[in-house]
């Protein structure tokens, strides 16, 4: 967040020590991948942070500290043969880990054939009689899923598998009226996160729509 945020203010990201400090985590963790800290183990949501983290930095000397075959072992090894992918060797499968993954093989041009095999049909899967995405196939559409499984399909260029209609009308019924803001879940509270997610679920819808009718 703070490198983000340094990022859109337009200032100098200092990269004196970045790319060792993560170039570290990732050499101590021998499954591959990026943990929250030494002596904790590989996550994609924790790689998914650490290589976004040195795409915003930029330099040469921050990308190549990555150590690319063995992080994209990582990443085959948590990816499971319905094109779902764990969130750690022997954890959770979720959406979230179809986006953190292909976000990961997109900034690290890693796309290979065998990687995204299955991903956009999982992704269709989780999509619900609601409209929305949930985090596996069968349970509640929810915002950050349903961002997640949006921006996965818009790397890989996938959306039309979903229905388009139906997330859209959703996404655009989750913002309530007397707020303003958005909710995640249908008959919850609004909440500031869900401007985020909610948001960007409609920017990538406007994106894909845009490009197929011509407007939102």
């Amino acid at each position: 967040m703070e490198l983000s945020g340094t990022n859109l203010a337009a200032m100098k990201i200092p990269d004196d020590g970045w790319p060792t400090y993560t170039s570290e985590i990732q050499s101590e963790n021998v499954d591959g991948g990026y943990s929250g800290g030494r002596g904790q183990i590989s996550h994609l949501a924790t790689t998914y942070a650490a290589v976004n983290a040195i795409a915003i930095i930029g330099t040469t000397d921050a990308y190549e500290s990555v150590d690319r075959k063995a992080l994209y072992s990582f990443l085959m090894r948590v990816k499971q043969p319905d094109g779902s992918f764990k969130m750690h060797e022997d954890g959770e499968v979720d959406i979230r880990g179809s986006y953190c993954a292909i976000n990961v093989a997109v900034l690290l041009n890693m796309m290979t054939p065998e990687l995204i095999e299955g991903v956009p049909e999982f992704i269709a899967k989780c999509q619900t009689y609601e409209g929305g995405l949930g985090s596996f196939p069968n349970v509640e559409a929810h915002g950050g899923y349903t961002y997640c499984g949006l921006a996965a399909l818009t790397f890989l260029d996938k959306v039309h598998l979903l229905d388009v209609d139906a997330i859209l009308d959703w996404t655009l019924a989750r913002q309530m009226q007397c707020e303003g803001g958005f909710q995640g879940r249908v008959n919850k509270l609004v909440d500031g996160c869900y401007s985020f997610w909610q948001g960007g679920a409609c920017a990538l819808l406007e994106l894909h729509l845009s490009k197929t009718k011509g407007s939102l």
